[in-house]
């Protein structure tokens, strides 16, 4: 079932990045024909913050590493968490939260959403809009998503990500970079 869910996702990422609604939902109002959309991915690694360190109010906090096309590290704090139906032996639950990405270019903020299953392989998806950035991703749109695991006994999570960011072409380099870029001009990649 998660797998489908997964796919599902994934389908909708899709259809999502070639619309113009994911490419121009950012903060400065959406970016006109001359802006560059990056399509990224690479992978995460992350462990469970607890205590004062995790201001969440259900108890949910992450610190963790992005490499691929993106490389930082990131924290993720879980705002709400609620099951996806009313049958108490539900373990699957839908959740919201706030991300922030920091690399040596600069901050990427996010509004979270996603779904976490707290049995079988324990499986997860987030989507990640960015609602705002600074240095290099200071007018950025567009959005990420992350699919991975949870291991309850060691409080790590690993997967991907794959995202597609507008207004951000300054942060990439075409000598180096390996992913797919839309419009024109230079990037530039760590």
């Amino acid at each position: 079932m998660w797998k489908a869910i997964r796919t599902g996702a994934a389908g909708l990422l899709v259809a999502l990045s070639s619309s113009s609604a994911l490419a121009h939902d950012g903060r400065h109002g959406g970016h006109d024909d001359h802006d560059e959309c990056v399509d990224l991915s690479g992978d995460f690694v992350s462990a469970l913050v607890g205590g004062p360190g995790c201001a969440s109010p259900v108890g949910m906090c992450t610190a963790g590493e992005l490499t691929g096309d993106i490389e930082g590290v990131y924290a993720f704090t879980m705002t709400s968490m609620i099951p996806v139906s009313d049958d108490p032996a539900e373990t699957t639950f839908q959740f919201t939260g706030n991300s922030t990405i920091t690399t040596a270019d600069g901050v990427i903020y996010g509004e979270d959403s996603g779904q976490l299953t707290f049995s079988g392989d324990f499986a997860f998806m987030t989507f990640v809009r960015a609602v705002d950035g600074e240095g290099c991703y200071d007018d950025i749109s567009g959005s990420l998503l992350a699919t991975g695991n949870l291991d309850l006994i060691t409080g790590l999570t690993s997967g991907g990500w794959e995202a597609t960011f507008c207004g951000v072409e300054q942060c990439f380099d075409d000598d180096d970079w390996h992913g797919d870029h839309h419009g024109g001009g230079s990037c530039r990649s760590r």
